[in-house]
């Protein structure tokens, strides 16, 4: 509930990932689904209707596959360096913009994310999002 203050303070959007269920208890805006998921996308957008339902994709051919079963944006990642430890290789900015490109549908970019990179994805994507950075308080994106 902390973190959900804290996003509509900041005019962001709350994305609870892979459940439902919580993010409607949270009161979030949204949730966020894994790329395993995305089969599952029709049925969780019918039975919750979410504002914001996005998924994540790891592929041009997935990403369009999330959009035409109901996802109103992929998260793309990991886009630039990040230490955590679930980050794949980075796409660098010009890979990443080659992704957007071929995806036709609204892409955020995910993955080591900060104040001195964000500037770079102004132009590329529809948005970013944030994990660890969501908690760094220096941090202004």
């Amino acid at each position: 509930m902390k973190l959900k203050r804290l996003c509509h303070q900041q005019k962001a959007k709350l994305l609870i990932g892979a459940d439902p269920k919580l993010a409607r208890i949270v009161g979030a805006d949204g949730v966020h689904l894994p790329q395993a998921m995305i089969k599952q996308l029709p049925a969780i957008r019918a039975k919750y209707r979410f504002s914001l339902i996005t998924c994540a994709a790891h592929n041009v051919c997935v990403a369009r596959q999330a959009v035409k079963n109901g996802a109103m944006a992929v998260i793309v990642s990991c886009v630039f360096p990040s230490s955590s430890t679930s980050a794949n290789a980075p796409l660098e900015n010009c890979r990443f913009r080659s992704f957007v490109k071929k995806t036709n549908a609204p892409v955020i970019a995910l993955g080591g994310i900060n104040e001195n990179n964000v500037k770079k994805l102004k132009t590329a994507c529809h948005g970013v999002a944030v994990v660890s950075g969501a908690f760094n308080a220096t941090t202004k994106i």
